[in-house]
Parts: structure tokens; C-alpha cells; sequence
């Protein structure tokens, strides 16, 4: 067998000599070398003289972009940590898109006064709560706050990652305590 190849070391086609002509600079290669090349495709390259493991590809912007995103949505998703009235300890409250939505109506009806007093609930966790109006006049702007925070945090990383893709994108993220 034989096969061209790439400046990288990619092989661009392969040659069976009692099949087809061999074009000149084809480098040869042993029953081993070609059933390898092909069971691990992408991840070999031809050094010029044997099959060696291709570097890693540097990620390209658009994909550090997305899992700056990704990285985000997890973050924004992982709830703020606050303690209703009543309760002994922090309790997580879920601050994805849903929860924070769910709970500016919950906002916008105590301030409205149409609330009542007081109202169930669901942690992040799933364990069910009442809330009193005060608790929610106070969960959420910080659970908006940290959303927010989360989206600056993305915002102010984008720039960098845009130049960089390797950039860290894992520091200087909001706490939600």
C-alpha cells in the first residue's frame, strides 16, 4: 500500500500498487501502517518516515464562543443560594431563564399586591417552600443581580476568547451565595 500526503502529514489518497499506478512521491506503507491509518483516522499523521498522533487542533473562535456560551447558560443556570423566612439553612434557587421569569411574576404580583401573603415554591433541588412576599422582594433582584453578573462576566470574556480561543473562561465568575 501506499499513499500521498498533505504538508501536514494527512494522507490525501491511498494506492494499491497491483490495482493502480502509484504516483511519484507516494510514501510506502506496511499492511500495519495502512489498517492503522484507517481504524484511527484524523488522529495520525505521517512524519516522514512512520505514523506518529497529530497534534491537537487549536479551536477555532466560533467554537470557544459557544462553549464560552455553554459555559455561561451552566454557570447562570446553577441557582442562587438564599434563606427564606423560616428556613434554617440557604436554600438553592434555580436561576435559569424559566426560574427567572417565573419568579419576576411572582415579583411583579407582590408588588402589585395580588400575591397574598405567601405562596409555594420549588428549590433548584426540588424540595417545595413557602415563600412570604418579603422572601420574594428579596430572592429576586439577587437572583437577578447574578444573572446579570453572569452576562457581563460572558460579555467581558467574549472579546478575549474572540482573540484568543484558548483563553481561560472558567475565572472571575459571579458567587451565587
Amino acid at each position: 500500500m501506499y499513499a500521498t500526503v498533505d504538508g501536514a502529514g494527512r494522507p490525501t489518497a491511498f494506492y494499491d500498487d497491483t490495482v493502480s499506478a502509484v504516483p511519484s512521491g507516494a510514501v510506502q506503507l506496511t499492511t500495519e501502517q495502512y489498517r492503522q491509518w484507517l481504524a484511527q483516522q484524523g488522529t495520525l499523521i505521517w512524519n516522514g518516515g512512520s505514523l506518529v498522533a497529530a497534534p491537537a487542533s487549536a479551536p477555532t473562535s466560533a467554537a470557544a464562543l459557544a462553549a464560552l456560551d455553554a459555559y455561561r447558560q451552566r454557570k447562570q443556570a446553577a441557582g442562587v443560594m438564599f434563606t427564606p423566612a423560616g428556613a434554617a439553612a440557604p436554600l438553592r434557587f434555580a436561576t435559569g431563564d424559566a426560574a427567572l421569569a417565573r419568579l419576576l411574576g411572582e415579583f411583579v404580583a407582590v408588588t402589585a399586591g395580588l400575591r397574598g401573603g405567601t405562596g409555594p415554591w420549588q428549590t433548584a433541588d426540588g424540595a417545595f417552600v413557602t415563600l412570604a412576599d418579603a422572601d420574594v422582594k428579596a430572592l429576586y433582584p439577587k437572583a437577578r443581580a447574578y444573572v446579570v453578573a453572569c452576562l457581563a462576566r460572558e460579555q467581558a470574556l467574549a472579546a478575549a476568547v474572540a482573540a484568543n480561543p484558548a483563553t481561560d473562561m472558567t475565572a472571575g465568575w459571579p458567587s451565587n451565595l
